[in-house]
């Protein structure tokens, strides 16, 4: 039976073809043979790609010819061999020669395409759907925040439309972008989704069910320079005057005229250690050494998994100190009872209801300002690098400005614990 074998070779570059009954072996031999050639003091045997299993010129050395021509014998009998017992079919003949021209751009042979599929497949065979990796991925959390858990739980709603039934392994970076830009229009929403979808593609990567984390294919958004907002010297009074009794405050909403004297521990640790809200919330006052002037952050209660121990600043442990020592119990937590809704009015009472963080961003930029040891200030506050101080913090006050800010200590005629049941019906939260 005739047919057409169309055989590539990799040394010219060029297609053969072969009318003829023959097996692929013998359709090759005729176009490329195995050579020995001499190199200064050696012997070579240079073997066409066309020839090579690999589809790749492969060379062997000798110190003597009668070595290389021994080579080139052993070699020839082996492909004279192969080409005796092995024979393709037309089908396959054909299908090989449009695998050869799609690999040509790529400078691949057939054999490393071959491997490449098989890699893959192994993979989709020991893959999971999206769907169970981001199940997994919620149980991991079952240590995080609620509010953490809960934002990380929109992300998912909104991708597992998308990629939930399909494999990790299937899902390209170019697609799970597209994704991401169609859910989320702005730069931070982007950020934000990208980074919390890291984590899902980094454990699919250790545990074999991706090639990758394509998440780091993927370009962050910029976000350009954002001006910081921090409080002034004199809202940070404000803020301070208003720990207080609100229950006769008619300048407040009803739900939130509480008696908010108790918050002072945690405002204070907010506002003059830039201790987040989340974290103060997990605080108890076995974290806080008066004695030492020192306060212990661990993974736990951290917002980034990492324990962070620091000196109090001055300030912060002088306002501490007014609370009598019966209202910081060992094993009690910082805050009080009903501390969200609290928190909210004194933020209200200070007129900075609408950043719940803004504390920290006051501390973090008067302390740079008043100290300049962009360390000292990382360590407090418990950033890994400084890029984003150094960016957005540095040069936002005057040292001046942070000095006067550190130097509201309770002589200056805020209220303290010990004043309690006053009222401040302007809600300005000011001192009196």
């Amino acid at each position: 039976m005739l047919y057409e074998l169309s055989v590539f070779n990799e040394t010219s570059r060029t297609l053969y073809f072969s009318v003829n009954s023959v097996t692929a072996f013998e359709a090759m031999a005729r176009i490329a043979k195995i050579t020995v050639y001499q190199d200064g003091e050696r012997y070579g045997v240079n073997v066409p790609g066309s020839l090579s299993p690999t589809g790749k010129r492969r060379r062997s050395f000798f110190r003597s010819i009668k070595k290389a021509n021994e080579e080139k014998k052993r070699l020839s009998d082996q492909l004279n061999n192969f080409g005796k017992e092995s024979t393709i079919s037309p089908s396959l003949a054909t299908d090989a020669l449009k695998a050869a021209n799609l690999l040509k751009p790529f400078n691949l042979s057939l054999t490393e395409a071959a491997r490449m599929a098989a890699d893959q497949k192994k993979r989709q065979n020991a893959s999971v759907t999206f769907a169970e990796a981001w199940g997994i991925h919620l149980e991991s959390l079952a240590a995080k925040s609620e509010k953490h858990k809960r934002e990380t739980g929109y992300i998912g709603k909104k991708l597992l439309s998308d990629f939930g039934k399909k494999l990790v392994a299937d899902i390209g970076g170019e697609e799970l972008e597209r994704a991401l830009s169609a859910h989320y229009k702005t730069p931070h929403g982007f950020n934000l989704a990208l980074r919390s979808l890291s984590p899902v593609f980094n454990r699919a990567h250790r545990k074999g069910w991706a090639g990758e984390n394509i998440c780091l294919r993927i370009e962050k958004r910029d976000t350009g320079r954002r001006e910081v907002r921090f409080l002034s010297v004199e809202e940070a009074k404000n803020v301070l005057g208003a720990v207080r009794d609100h229950r006769e405050n008619k300048a407040l909403p009803q739900y939130l005229r509480k008696n908010c004297s108790d918050t002072l521990a945690p405002v204070a640790l907010m506002l003059f250690a830039g201790v987040r809200p989340n974290e103060v919330a997990r605080l108890t006052w076995e974290n806080v050494d008066l004695s030492e002037g020192t306060v212990f952050i661990s993974n736990v209660k951290a917002k980034t998994d990492r324990s962070r121990y620091f000196e109090m600043p001055d300030t912060l442990r002088k306002w501490l100190e007014t609370i009598p020592p019966e209202e910081r119990p060992k094993g009690g937590t910082i805050v009080p009872r009903n501390w969200p809704t609290k928190w909210k009015a004194v933020r209200y009472a200070a007129g900075i209801k609408e950043i719940p963080d803004i504390l920290r961003k006051t501390f973090v930029t008067y302390h740079l300002a008043a100290n300049g040891d962009i360390n000292k200030t990382r360590q407090i506050i418990g950033h890994e690098v400084g890029d984003t101080l150094f960016s957005y913090y540095r040069g936002a006050a005057a040292k001046k400005r942070g000095e006067e800010f550190f130097r509201l200590t309770p002589g200056w005629g805020a209220p303290t614990s010990r004043d309690q049941g006053k009222t401040n019906p302007s809600g300005t939260g000011g001192p009196s």
